[in-house]
């Protein structure tokens, strides 16, 4: 009887198996689901949902800075917005914690037409407020970004908007 040693084929398998699992997770980029929905948008003010509009939302790429600027905009053109500025933007996926003194900013619009007590803006907080953005996914040949962010962005008197549950899966345009 001709024993044979089930070690080279146990560690084929090993082999297979270990690689399989490496490109899958670590090979391909493409190969990650992104969470964000394409084309949508969604961003919590004070614990109450935004009402986007998406025919006023844009997102553009700053072509001296890199900056990233997205303005997520409601139905009415000149009515309230959140917008934001990330200057630490480096087109590639990634979490950035950004504290009061990063000129990257999160602002919560009023609009023309809505009476409230001004704008809210993070560089208006007289302490220390983290805000954070994670850049899910960066897609350059076809020009889109998704990011998931949240802020506490500040007014006059003291007031504060909590910018929460924020992400947007968006083309960009570079400019």
């Amino acid at each position: 009887m001709i024993r044979t040693c089930p070690y080279p084929i146990l560690l084929g398998i090993l082999c297979l198996l270990s690689f399989s699992e490496c490109s899958s997770k670590d090979g391909d980029p493409s190969a990650a689901v992104n969470p964000i929905p394409a084309n949508s948008a969604a961003v919590k003010v004070d614990g109450v949902p935004f009402p986007i509009s998406l025919a006023t939302t844009g997102a553009v790429v700053d072509a001296k800075t890199g900056a990233l600027r997205v303005g997520l905009g409601s139905s009415d053109a000149r009515g309230p917005m959140v917008f934001f500025n990330l200057s630490e933007y480096r087109g590639r996926a990634e979490k950035i914690q950004l504290s009061t003194n990063s000129g990257s900013q999160i602002m919560v619009i009023q609009g023309q037409l809505v009476s409230g007590d001004g704008d809210y803006n993070t560089i208006l907080c007289q302490t220390p407020v983290n805000h954070t953005f994670e850049v899910v996914e960066v897609n350059q040949d076809k020009k889109t970004v998704s990011v998931k962010f949240s802020g506490t962005a500040c007014g006059g008197g003291g007031k504060t908007k909590i910018v929460s549950e924020g992400q947007f899966n968006l083309p960009y345009t570079i400019r």
